[in-house]
């Protein structure tokens, strides 16, 4: 699963394992060296349920190799995905001295589980 447009996995309510994989670009949009960042996180906002307003939880990120290529990712963990609906992923970092990066906001469909329930 990428914070951009591409290659969207399909995601459904309770879903546990998926990576959600943030890559952050410079303005060429080049990969960006995240590997010196203080914090190293990824927003997922729920949507909103009723006249509730949408809830955004903050996750750890990590890298799966050293940030020189940009690429942050958390892996969905029970009652990360609890309704359907649009979602929306964002990474974020911050480098000594306050420098903040975000990644594209990526709006997402989580479908409702139909599985059949056990006996």
């Amino acid at each position: 699963m990428a914070c951009d447009e591409t290659n969207k996995a399909k995601l459904h309510v309770g879903d546990v394992g998926t990576t959600i994989r943030c890559q952050f670009v410079d303005q060429a949009e080049q990969p960006l060296d995240i590997s010196q960042a203080l914090v190293k996180e990824i927003s997922i906002e729920q949507p909103a349920v009723g006249e509730a307003s949408p809830v955004a939880v903050l996750h750890a990120g990590t890298f799966a190799g050293d940030g020189s290529d940009g690429l942050l990712n958390y892996v969905l963990q029970s009652g990360d995905l609890p309704v359907p609906g649009y979602y929306h992923f964002q990474g974020h970092v911050t480098f000594t001295g306050g420098a903040d990066h975000h990644s594209n906001r990526v709006r997402v469909r989580v479908m409702p589980n139909n599985a059949a329930p056990s006996p």
